[in-house]
């Protein structure tokens, strides 16, 4: 069985001042490709809406050695690693334009059902057989992540751009909040080496969201908190001189 690969255009919008691509242009481009590759297979997005189901990311790493830069094109190449009842892993390698691996990532994925806004079983729901790949890990998994308890660094209040077409907080958008907290020191000859996110609850429209963060060592760790106080979404960041 063969891996799926699907290729992306780096336009100027999804670089930043380094005309590296960003973190979160690149984290959609890793989303993009899940998607277009379960559609591929029958289990994509549409064909779960029709049955009153989502596809959601609870957990995602990204390592990456170097960042394409503006007007480069880049391959993903994904596959299915394996599947239990509540929880499905999806890998990905991603490639520059000679073929060289710039980086990889690993994720996992549940489905919920839109009425009860509950997790479902993924084995009674859908069938991801001919899609499994299976082997040994690529990478380390997303590691689970624990709240913050200091002081937030700023607020962010949830916006018509922050939503996508399900009414929902775009995945994408909770890391653009944390990464709009730092000076442009903090990418001077640096990349970010390792990223990891757990996403536990929705951030609502109109919702004021508190950012924290927190430092330790070469690692640098946020926390979303609800207007509750109730975490949102929690990363680790680790950067490396490039």
């Amino acid at each position: 069985m063969e891996k799926q690969r699907f290729e992306f255009f780096i336009y100027p919008q999804e670089v930043d001042y380094t005309k590296r691509m960003t973190l979160t242009a690149l984290g959609g481009c890793l989303l993009n490709a899940a998607g277009l590759a379960a559609s591929e297979k029958g289990f994509g997005m549409e064909s779960m809406h029709a049955q009153g189901l989502a596809w959601v990311v609870s957990r995602l790493a990204i390592e990456m050695e170097h960042y394409p830069t503006q007007y480069e094109k880049i391959t993903i190449e994904t596959w299915v690693h394996d599947c239990g009842k509540l929880v499905t892993t999806r890998n990905f390698v991603i490639f520059n334009e000679r073929g060289e691996q710039l980086g990889k990532a690993t994720s996992l994925w549940s489905m919920i059902d839109f009425a009860t806004r509950r997790p479902v079983n993924l084995q009674e729901k859908t069938d991801l057989s001919d899609a499994i790949i299976a082997g040994n890990p690529i990478m380390e998994a997303p590691i689970r992540l624990d709240e913050l308890h200091v002081e937030p660094i700023d607020t962010h209040t949830v916006r018509y751009s922050d939503i996508d077409f399900n009414k929902h907080t775009n995945s994408m958008k909770y890391i653009e909040w944390m990464l709009n907290t730092f000076n442009l020191a903090q990418f001077e000859h640096r990349i970010l080496a390792r990223f990891d996110v757990n996403y536990t609850h929705e951030a609502l429209f109109g919702e004021q969201i508190a950012i924290v963060r927190d430092e330790k060592g070469d690692e640098i760790y946020f926390d979303l908190k609800s207007s509750t106080g109730r975490s949102l979404c929690k990363t680790r960041m680790v950067f490396k001189a490039e």
